[in-house]
């Protein structure tokens, strides 16, 4: 970036390793970027788990990148015993913006960006391009869902009268 964020009173952090251990650390992030990310998933249901469980109520995610699927398109049988690819799932945007809004997240924006260059090869005239979703989305739960994974529970009183 062009700014220092230390200078602004900001932090980021890196996390390297595999985003779903995030999950373990209990990191409660003000905002998460993701880029040519979310389709690496053998099922992008458990990166949205656990985005809800990273982000803070009122949190930020903001996702550019395909949805190529790698996992769904491999073939089970190169490894048999990688339970991933009998999870692996797809889902077009349509039903992917319903799977996030039911997860609490509210859509900001969203847009399909139709000639991201991946790579290029200007000596071979070789160019990969993806078709993209851009989304920035809100994570605002319902209320007495902590974004966990546990289901909000129902309030239960007792009264009786005599």
């Amino acid at each position: 970036p062009d700014v220092d964020a230390e200078a602004l009173g900001t932090a980021s952090d890196f996390f390297p390793g595999d985003f779903q251990d995030l999950a373990e650390t209990h990191v409660q992030a003000d905002a998460v970027l993701t880029c040519f990310f979310i389709d690496t998933a053998p099922s992008v249901l458990d990166y949205i788990q656990t985005m809800r469980s990273v982000l803070r109520r009122g949190g930020l995610w903001i996702n550019f990148g395909p949805l190529s699927y790698h996992w769904a398109s491999c073939d089970a049988d190169e490894d048999p015993d990688d339970h991933r690819f009998a999870r692996a799932k797809e889902f077009c945007w349509e039903d992917l913006r319903t799977i996030l809004t039911g997860a609490g997240f509210r859509l900001l924006e969203e847009r399909v960006s139709n000639d991201a260059t991946y790579t290029s090869n200007r000596k071979s005239l070789e160019r990969t391009q993806f078709s993209c979703i851009f989304f920035a989305a809100v994570f605002e739960p319902e209320e007495g869902d902590h974004g966990d994974g546990v289901a909000p529970q129902a309030s239960s009183s007792s009264s009786s009268s005599r």
